[in-house]
Protein backbone atom coordinates (compact mmCIF):
# COMPACT_ATOMS: atom_id res chain seq x y z
CA UNK A 1 0.00 0.00 0.00
CA UNK A 2 3.12 2.34 0.95
CA UNK A 3 4.82 1.83 -2.06
CA UNK A 4 1.53 1.93 -4.41
CA UNK A 5 0.81 5.53 -2.26
CA UNK A 6 4.65 6.24 -2.98
CA UNK A 7 4.10 6.11 -6.86
CA UNK A 8 1.31 7.53 -7.21
CA UNK A 9 2.90 10.40 -5.35
CA UNK A 10 6.02 10.41 -7.53
CA UNK A 11 3.70 10.50 -11.07
CA UNK A 12 1.81 13.20 -9.42
CA UNK A 13 4.76 15.09 -8.35
CA UNK A 14 6.64 14.40 -12.02
CA UNK A 15 3.21 15.34 -13.53
CA UNK A 16 2.68 19.03 -11.80
CA UNK A 17 6.70 19.21 -12.65
CA UNK A 18 5.97 18.71 -16.24
CA UNK A 19 3.09 21.56 -16.45
CA UNK A 20 5.35 23.43 -14.42
CA UNK A 21 7.55 23.18 -16.88
CA UNK A 22 5.05 23.41 -19.97
CA UNK A 23 3.75 26.90 -17.98
CA UNK A 24 7.54 28.34 -17.53
CA UNK A 25 8.37 27.53 -21.43
CA UNK A 26 4.91 29.09 -22.64
CA UNK A 27 4.47 31.84 -19.93
CA UNK A 28 7.48 34.02 -19.95
CA UNK A 29 6.02 36.54 -17.51
CA UNK A 30 7.53 38.63 -15.71
CA UNK A 31 6.58 36.58 -12.26
CA UNK A 32 9.55 33.84 -13.31
CA UNK A 33 10.62 34.34 -9.48
CA UNK A 34 7.50 33.79 -7.51
CA UNK A 35 6.37 30.85 -9.66
CA UNK A 36 10.01 29.07 -9.19
CA UNK A 37 9.80 29.54 -5.19
CA UNK A 38 6.46 28.14 -5.54
CA UNK A 39 7.34 25.38 -7.14
CA UNK A 40 10.30 24.89 -4.86
CA UNK A 41 8.11 25.16 -1.44
CA UNK A 42 5.82 22.78 -3.30
CA UNK A 43 9.18 20.00 -3.94
CA UNK A 44 10.10 20.57 -0.54
CA UNK A 45 6.40 19.80 1.15
CA UNK A 46 6.04 16.29 -0.85
CA UNK A 47 9.65 15.40 -0.01
CA UNK A 48 8.62 16.05 3.72
CA UNK A 49 4.94 13.93 3.37
CA UNK A 50 7.44 11.51 1.65
CA UNK A 51 9.86 11.43 4.75
CA UNK A 52 7.03 11.56 7.57
CA UNK A 53 4.52 9.43 6.71
CA UNK A 54 6.50 5.82 7.49
CA UNK A 55 6.58 7.76 11.25
CA UNK A 56 2.86 8.95 11.13
CA UNK A 57 1.35 6.06 9.97
CA UNK A 58 2.77 3.25 12.30
CA UNK A 59 0.09 1.75 14.80
CA UNK A 60 -0.68 -1.54 16.20
CA UNK A 61 -0.97 -4.71 13.67
CA UNK A 62 -4.57 -5.14 15.15
CA UNK A 63 -5.32 -1.91 13.72
CA UNK A 64 -3.35 -2.01 10.58
CA UNK A 65 -5.54 -5.57 10.40
CA UNK A 66 -8.79 -3.91 10.97
CA UNK A 67 -7.95 -1.02 8.92
CA UNK A 68 -6.90 -2.96 5.70
CA UNK A 69 -10.49 -3.17 4.38
CA UNK A 70 -11.62 0.09 4.54
CA UNK A 71 -8.08 0.91 2.68
CA UNK A 72 -9.15 -1.53 -0.37
CA UNK A 73 -12.33 0.28 -0.22
CA UNK A 74 -10.56 3.90 -0.73
CA UNK A 75 -8.17 2.80 -3.70
CA UNK A 76 -10.64 3.27 -6.40
CA UNK A 77 -12.13 6.77 -5.96
CA UNK A 78 -8.26 7.79 -5.32
CA UNK A 79 -7.12 6.43 -8.66
CA UNK A 80 -10.09 7.37 -10.52
CA UNK A 81 -9.76 10.95 -8.83
CA UNK A 82 -6.19 10.68 -10.08
CA UNK A 83 -7.34 9.79 -13.37
CA UNK A 84 -9.19 12.94 -13.98
CA UNK A 85 -6.96 15.13 -12.74
CA UNK A 86 -4.62 13.49 -15.25
CA UNK A 87 -7.72 13.95 -18.23
CA UNK A 88 -7.81 17.38 -16.79
CA UNK A 89 -4.00 18.23 -16.57
CA UNK A 90 -3.85 16.46 -20.76
CA UNK A 91 -6.56 18.55 -21.77
CA UNK A 92 -5.07 21.34 -20.50
CA UNK A 93 -1.95 20.40 -21.92
CA UNK A 94 -3.75 20.05 -25.55
CA UNK A 95 -5.36 23.61 -24.88
CA UNK A 96 -1.98 25.18 -24.58
CA UNK A 97 -0.20 23.72 -26.69
CA UNK A 98 -3.36 24.44 -29.50
CA UNK A 99 -3.05 27.74 -28.28
CA UNK A 100 0.86 28.07 -28.76
CA UNK A 101 0.42 26.57 -32.36
CA UNK A 102 -2.15 29.26 -32.97
CA UNK A 103 0.10 31.98 -31.28
CA UNK A 104 3.25 30.83 -33.37
CA UNK A 105 0.94 30.77 -36.85
CA UNK A 106 -0.05 34.59 -35.81
CA UNK A 107 3.62 35.00 -35.10
CA UNK A 108 4.62 33.67 -38.04
CA UNK A 109 1.88 35.94 -40.28
CA UNK A 110 2.89 38.74 -38.44
CA UNK A 111 6.65 38.08 -38.83
CA UNK A 112 5.60 37.42 -43.22
CA UNK A 113 3.65 40.81 -43.01
CA UNK A 114 6.86 43.02 -41.52
CA UNK A 115 9.01 41.04 -44.14
CA UNK A 116 6.83 41.69 -46.98
CA UNK A 117 6.28 45.21 -45.21
CA UNK A 118 10.42 45.66 -45.24
CA UNK A 119 10.60 44.72 -48.70
CA UNK A 120 8.02 47.04 -49.93
CA UNK A 121 10.05 49.98 -47.93
CA UNK A 122 13.13 48.82 -49.21
CA UNK A 123 12.05 48.50 -52.86
CA UNK A 124 10.16 52.11 -52.30
CA UNK A 125 13.44 53.42 -50.67
CA UNK A 126 15.05 51.95 -54.10
CA UNK A 127 13.25 53.66 -56.05
CA UNK A 128 13.25 56.80 -54.50
CA UNK A 129 16.81 56.96 -54.39
CA UNK A 130 16.97 56.49 -57.83
CA UNK A 131 14.21 59.27 -58.45
CA UNK A 132 16.45 61.04 -56.56
CA UNK A 133 19.39 60.11 -58.55
CA UNK A 134 17.80 61.01 -61.68
CA UNK A 135 16.53 64.64 -60.28
CA UNK A 136 20.27 65.14 -59.63
CA UNK A 137 21.21 64.46 -63.73
CA UNK A 138 18.91 66.51 -64.50
CA UNK A 139 19.74 69.53 -62.10
CA UNK A 140 23.38 68.87 -63.32
CA UNK A 141 21.86 68.77 -66.95
CA UNK A 142 19.80 71.86 -66.55
CA UNK A 143 22.80 73.76 -64.65
CA UNK A 144 24.78 72.81 -67.36
CA UNK A 145 22.50 73.92 -70.13
CA UNK A 146 21.69 77.32 -68.25
CA UNK A 147 25.54 77.52 -68.15
CA UNK A 148 25.67 77.44 -71.53
CA UNK A 149 23.29 79.82 -72.46
CA UNK A 150 24.56 82.23 -69.75
CA UNK A 151 27.92 82.12 -71.52
CA UNK A 152 25.86 82.00 -75.29
CA UNK A 153 24.58 85.05 -73.85
CA UNK A 154 27.31 86.89 -72.82
CA UNK A 155 28.96 86.22 -76.20
CA UNK A 156 26.17 87.57 -77.67
CA UNK A 157 25.87 90.52 -75.84
CA UNK A 158 29.82 90.66 -75.96
CA UNK A 159 29.32 90.91 -79.52
CA UNK A 160 26.52 93.51 -79.74
CA UNK A 161 28.71 95.66 -77.94
CA UNK A 162 31.17 95.30 -80.45
CA UNK A 163 28.83 95.44 -83.19
CA UNK A 164 27.17 98.67 -81.65
CA UNK A 165 30.64 100.12 -81.46
CA UNK A 166 31.65 99.52 -85.32
CA UNK A 167 27.77 101.26 -85.69
CA UNK A 168 28.57 104.37 -84.47
CA UNK A 169 32.63 104.36 -86.00
CA UNK A 170 30.61 104.12 -89.48
CA UNK A 171 28.20 106.38 -88.04
CA UNK A 172 31.21 109.28 -86.97
CA UNK A 173 32.86 108.28 -90.54
CA UNK A 174 29.64 109.03 -92.57
CA UNK A 175 28.85 112.11 -90.27
CA UNK A 176 32.26 113.33 -91.68
CA UNK A 177 31.94 112.27 -95.08
CA UNK A 178 28.50 113.95 -95.27
CA UNK A 179 30.37 116.97 -93.71
CA UNK A 180 33.05 117.15 -96.15
CA UNK A 181 30.48 116.55 -99.00
CA UNK A 182 28.45 119.37 -97.93
CA UNK A 183 31.76 121.38 -97.91
CA UNK A 184 32.40 120.44 -101.38
CA UNK A 185 29.02 120.81 -102.81
CA UNK A 186 29.24 124.44 -101.13
CA UNK A 187 32.47 125.01 -102.45
CA UNK A 188 31.70 123.72 -106.14
CA UNK A 189 28.41 125.93 -106.28
CA UNK A 190 29.94 128.95 -105.33
CA UNK A 191 32.45 128.11 -107.82
CA UNK A 192 29.99 127.90 -110.46
CA UNK A 193 28.25 130.72 -109.78
CA UNK A 194 31.18 132.73 -109.95
CA UNK A 195 32.12 130.95 -113.42
CA UNK A 196 29.11 129.69 -115.52
CA UNK A 197 31.18 129.00 -118.83
CA UNK A 198 32.50 125.93 -116.76
CA UNK A 199 28.30 124.76 -116.70
CA UNK A 200 28.14 123.99 -120.47
CA UNK A 201 31.07 121.35 -120.39
CA UNK A 202 29.96 119.27 -117.35
CA UNK A 203 25.83 119.23 -117.31
CA UNK A 204 24.54 117.24 -120.58
CA UNK A 205 21.90 119.44 -122.37
CA UNK A 206 18.12 118.40 -123.60
CA UNK A 207 18.67 118.03 -127.02
CA UNK A 208 21.51 115.76 -126.61
CA UNK A 209 19.57 113.19 -124.03
CA UNK A 210 16.94 113.21 -126.95
CA UNK A 211 18.96 112.14 -129.43
CA UNK A 212 21.08 109.40 -127.07
CA UNK A 213 17.06 108.14 -126.35
CA UNK A 214 16.53 108.04 -130.12
CA UNK A 215 19.82 106.12 -130.71
CA UNK A 216 19.01 103.73 -128.57
CA UNK A 217 14.89 103.01 -129.63
CA UNK A 218 16.69 102.54 -133.24
CA UNK A 219 19.05 99.90 -132.15
CA UNK A 220 16.20 98.63 -130.27
CA UNK A 221 13.43 98.15 -133.36
CA UNK A 222 16.40 96.98 -135.79
CA UNK A 223 16.89 94.36 -133.61
CA UNK A 224 13.49 93.34 -133.42
CA UNK A 225 13.06 93.33 -137.36
CA UNK A 226 16.24 91.01 -137.43
CA UNK A 227 14.25 88.97 -135.25
CA UNK A 228 11.32 88.50 -137.50
CA UNK A 229 13.02 87.83 -140.11
CA UNK A 230 15.16 84.94 -138.72
CA UNK A 231 11.43 83.52 -137.58
CA UNK A 232 10.38 84.22 -141.16
CA UNK A 233 12.73 82.32 -142.58
CA UNK A 234 12.75 79.54 -140.06
CA UNK A 235 8.63 79.07 -141.80
CA UNK A 236 10.37 79.12 -145.50
CA UNK A 237 12.48 76.44 -144.31
CA UNK A 238 9.83 74.34 -143.22
CA UNK A 239 8.08 75.53 -146.33
CA UNK A 240 11.06 73.93 -148.38
CA UNK A 241 11.48 70.96 -146.83
CA UNK A 242 8.13 70.21 -147.05
CA UNK A 243 8.35 70.83 -150.92
CA UNK A 244 11.64 68.60 -150.69
CA UNK A 245 9.44 65.37 -149.03
CA UNK A 246 7.01 66.16 -151.77
CA UNK A 247 4.59 67.44 -149.98
CA UNK A 248 4.43 70.81 -151.80
CA UNK A 249 0.78 71.76 -151.72
CA UNK A 250 0.83 71.81 -147.80
CA UNK A 251 1.47 75.02 -146.78
CA UNK A 252 2.07 76.67 -143.29
CA UNK A 253 -1.52 77.76 -142.76
CA UNK A 254 -2.42 73.85 -143.46
CA UNK A 255 0.42 72.78 -140.91
CA UNK A 256 -1.17 74.95 -138.59
CA UNK A 257 -4.74 73.40 -139.21
CA UNK A 258 -3.52 70.08 -138.66
CA UNK A 259 -2.20 70.57 -135.50
CA UNK A 260 -5.14 72.48 -134.61
CA UNK A 261 -6.94 69.45 -135.26
CA UNK A 262 -5.05 67.10 -133.46
CA UNK A 263 -4.84 68.89 -130.37
CA UNK A 264 -9.07 69.12 -130.67
CA UNK A 265 -9.26 65.26 -131.17
CA UNK A 266 -6.27 64.86 -127.82
CA UNK A 267 -9.38 67.49 -125.79
CA UNK A 268 -12.09 65.19 -127.44
CA UNK A 269 -11.06 61.95 -125.26
CA UNK A 270 -8.07 61.25 -127.71
CA UNK A 271 -11.11 60.02 -130.46
CA UNK A 272 -13.39 62.37 -130.73
CA UNK A 273 -16.37 60.05 -130.20
CA UNK A 274 -18.99 60.57 -127.47
CA UNK A 275 -18.94 57.86 -124.72
CA UNK A 276 -22.31 56.59 -123.86
CA UNK A 277 -20.48 54.59 -120.63
CA UNK A 278 -19.03 57.51 -119.34
CA UNK A 279 -20.08 57.11 -115.81
CA UNK A 280 -20.21 61.03 -115.30
CA UNK A 281 -22.91 61.40 -118.22
CA UNK A 282 -24.72 59.09 -116.59
CA UNK A 283 -23.76 55.43 -117.61
CA UNK A 284 -23.33 53.65 -114.43
CA UNK A 285 -22.60 49.12 -113.34
CA UNK A 286 -24.73 46.57 -112.28
CA UNK A 287 -23.16 45.18 -109.59
CA UNK A 288 -25.56 42.29 -109.47
CA UNK A 289 -23.94 41.08 -113.03
CA UNK A 290 -20.20 41.37 -112.71
CA UNK A 291 -17.26 39.04 -112.25
CA UNK A 292 -15.60 38.97 -108.65
CA UNK A 293 -13.32 41.48 -108.42
CA UNK A 294 -9.32 40.01 -107.82
CA UNK A 295 -8.39 41.14 -104.02
CA UNK A 296 -4.82 42.31 -103.71
CA UNK A 297 -3.07 40.76 -100.50
CA UNK A 298 -0.77 44.30 -99.57
CA UNK A 299 -3.45 45.37 -96.68
CA UNK A 300 -4.42 49.10 -97.04
CA UNK A 301 -6.04 49.50 -93.51
CA UNK A 302 -4.59 47.95 -90.69
CA UNK A 303 -5.18 47.35 -86.49
CA UNK A 304 -1.91 46.15 -84.76
CA UNK A 305 -0.53 44.74 -87.65
CA UNK A 306 -3.97 42.68 -88.56
CA UNK A 307 -5.32 43.77 -91.68
CA UNK A 308 -8.86 45.22 -91.49
CA UNK A 309 -9.62 46.13 -95.09
CA UNK A 310 -7.73 45.68 -98.32
CA UNK A 311 -7.64 48.06 -101.35
CA UNK A 312 -9.20 46.88 -104.66
CA UNK A 313 -10.73 49.14 -107.32
CA UNK A 314 -14.81 48.35 -108.76
CA UNK A 315 -16.14 47.70 -111.55
CA UNK A 316 -16.46 51.43 -111.75
CA UNK A 317 -13.29 51.81 -113.00
CA UNK A 318 -13.92 50.82 -116.32
CA UNK A 319 -16.17 53.42 -117.00
CA UNK A 320 -13.89 56.44 -115.87
CA UNK A 321 -11.49 58.54 -117.51
CA UNK A 322 -8.72 58.37 -115.59
CA UNK A 323 -5.81 56.32 -116.74
CA UNK A 324 -2.92 55.35 -114.74
CA UNK A 325 -1.14 52.01 -113.38
CA UNK A 326 -3.18 50.39 -111.38
CA UNK A 327 -6.45 52.34 -111.92
CA UNK A 328 -8.16 49.47 -113.69
CA UNK A 329 -10.78 46.89 -112.42
CA UNK A 330 -9.07 43.52 -111.98
CA UNK A 331 -10.94 39.88 -111.96
CA UNK A 332 -9.46 36.73 -111.78
CA UNK A 333 -8.43 34.70 -114.06
CA UNK A 334 -8.60 35.75 -117.93
CA UNK A 335 -12.68 35.07 -118.08
CA UNK A 336 -14.74 38.05 -116.96
CA UNK A 337 -17.67 39.85 -117.61
CA UNK A 338 -19.87 43.12 -116.54
CA UNK A 339 -23.14 44.69 -117.46
CA UNK A 340 -23.29 48.45 -118.37
CA UNK A 341 -26.33 50.57 -118.02
CA UNK A 342 -26.20 53.58 -120.85
CA UNK A 343 -26.27 56.69 -120.10
CA UNK A 344 -29.08 56.85 -122.93
CA UNK A 345 -30.42 54.29 -125.18
CA UNK A 346 -27.85 54.15 -127.90
CA UNK A 347 -27.82 52.09 -131.66
CA UNK A 348 -24.34 51.00 -131.11
CA UNK A 349 -22.32 51.68 -133.99
CA UNK A 350 -18.72 51.55 -132.19
CA UNK A 351 -17.03 50.17 -128.73
CA UNK A 352 -13.29 51.02 -127.94
CA UNK A 353 -11.63 49.18 -125.32
CA UNK A 354 -8.54 50.92 -123.88
CA UNK A 355 -5.43 49.59 -121.55
CA UNK A 356 -2.12 50.98 -120.24
CA UNK A 357 0.46 51.90 -122.90
CA UNK A 358 3.90 49.66 -122.60
CA UNK A 359 5.81 52.40 -121.93
CA UNK A 360 3.23 53.58 -119.13
CA UNK A 361 3.77 49.81 -117.18
CA UNK A 362 6.36 49.42 -114.19
CA UNK A 363 7.38 45.96 -116.03
CA UNK A 364 7.19 47.21 -119.87
CA UNK A 365 4.66 44.19 -120.18
CA UNK A 366 0.75 44.20 -120.16
CA UNK A 367 0.26 40.57 -120.10
CA UNK A 368 -2.61 41.23 -117.95
CA UNK A 369 -4.49 43.50 -120.89
CA UNK A 370 -7.79 41.48 -122.83
CA UNK A 371 -7.05 39.92 -125.85
CA UNK A 372 -10.47 38.76 -127.44
CA UNK A 373 -13.67 39.98 -126.01
CA UNK A 374 -17.38 40.31 -126.98
CA UNK A 375 -19.70 43.02 -126.91
CA UNK A 376 -23.22 42.13 -126.00
CA UNK A 377 -26.39 43.99 -126.59
CA UNK A 378 -29.26 44.34 -123.90
CA UNK A 379 -32.70 45.84 -122.95
CA UNK A 380 -32.87 44.59 -119.90
CA UNK A 381 -30.92 43.08 -116.98
CA UNK A 382 -33.03 40.01 -116.68
CA UNK A 383 -31.86 38.81 -120.48
CA UNK A 384 -28.91 37.38 -121.78
CA UNK A 385 -28.59 40.24 -124.86
CA UNK A 386 -27.99 39.48 -128.33
CA UNK A 387 -24.01 39.10 -129.56
CA UNK A 388 -22.67 42.38 -131.19
CA UNK A 389 -19.55 41.56 -132.49
CA UNK A 390 -16.08 39.62 -131.36
CA UNK A 391 -13.01 41.44 -131.20
CA UNK A 392 -9.27 41.02 -130.62
CA UNK A 393 -7.53 44.14 -128.87
CA UNK A 394 -3.91 44.38 -130.31
CA UNK A 395 -1.13 44.60 -126.90
CA UNK A 396 1.32 46.00 -129.40
CA UNK A 397 -0.98 48.20 -130.78
CA UNK A 398 -2.01 51.93 -129.70
CA UNK A 399 -3.54 51.99 -126.24
CA UNK A 400 -6.59 52.95 -127.38
CA UNK A 401 -8.21 50.88 -129.97
CA UNK A 402 -11.82 51.27 -131.24
CA UNK A 403 -13.97 48.88 -132.90
CA UNK A 404 -16.63 49.13 -135.88
CA UNK A 405 -19.80 46.66 -135.51
CA UNK A 406 -20.47 44.60 -139.01
CA UNK A 407 -24.02 46.16 -139.01
CA UNK A 408 -25.85 48.53 -137.47
CA UNK A 409 -27.43 47.25 -133.98
CA UNK A 410 -30.90 47.77 -132.55
CA UNK A 411 -31.11 50.14 -129.57
CA UNK A 412 -29.79 49.02 -126.52
CA UNK A 413 -29.76 50.81 -123.05
CA UNK A 414 -27.67 48.23 -121.36
CA UNK A 415 -24.41 46.37 -123.15
CA UNK A 416 -22.23 43.10 -121.93
CA UNK A 417 -18.30 43.42 -122.07
CA UNK A 418 -17.61 39.33 -122.15
CA UNK A 419 -13.66 39.36 -121.76
CA UNK A 420 -12.87 35.69 -123.26
CA UNK A 421 -8.86 35.43 -122.78
CA UNK A 422 -6.01 37.64 -121.75
CA UNK A 423 -2.52 37.68 -123.02
CA UNK A 424 -0.76 35.44 -120.90
CA UNK A 425 -1.66 36.58 -117.38
CA UNK A 426 -2.34 33.28 -114.97
CA UNK A 427 -4.21 35.23 -111.91
CA UNK A 428 -5.57 38.43 -113.26
CA UNK A 429 -6.77 40.17 -115.59
CA UNK A 430 -6.69 44.01 -116.02
CA UNK A 431 -10.17 46.42 -117.65
CA UNK A 432 -8.64 49.80 -117.92
CA UNK A 433 -11.59 51.46 -119.41
CA UNK A 434 -14.31 50.37 -122.47
CA UNK A 435 -16.15 53.19 -124.23
CA UNK A 436 -19.84 52.85 -126.47
CA UNK A 437 -20.25 55.08 -129.13
CA UNK A 438 -23.43 54.92 -131.09
CA UNK A 439 -26.48 57.26 -132.07
CA UNK A 440 -28.86 58.42 -129.61
CA UNK A 441 -32.43 57.19 -129.91
CA UNK A 442 -33.90 60.86 -129.84
CA UNK A 443 -32.03 61.77 -133.18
Amino acid sequence: MFYWWLGSSWYSLSSRLSLINVFLLSRCTSDMRKTVVLVLLFIFLIFGIWYWFPFASRSPPHEVVSKTPSVKHTDRPVKETFDHLQHATLSNLKEEIVSLHEREASLMKDIELLKMESMRQKVKSEMMQTDLKSMNDQMRNAESEHEQQISNLKSSISNLQSTQDLLKERVDAQDTLNTNLRAELSDWLIKLLKDPSSLESTIVLRPELQRALEDLEKRILDKLVHEKESRRDEWRTVGETLQQEGAGAVTIQDVKEIVNRAISLYRADGIGLADYALESSGASVLNTRCSETYKTRSACLSLFGVPLWYHSESPRTVIQPELYPGKCWAFRGSQGFLVIALSYPVRITHVTLEHLPKELSPTGRIDSAPKDFAVYGMSDETEDGKLLGTFMYDQDGEPIQSFKLAEASEIYSMTELRILSNWGHLEYTCVYRFRVHGEPSFV
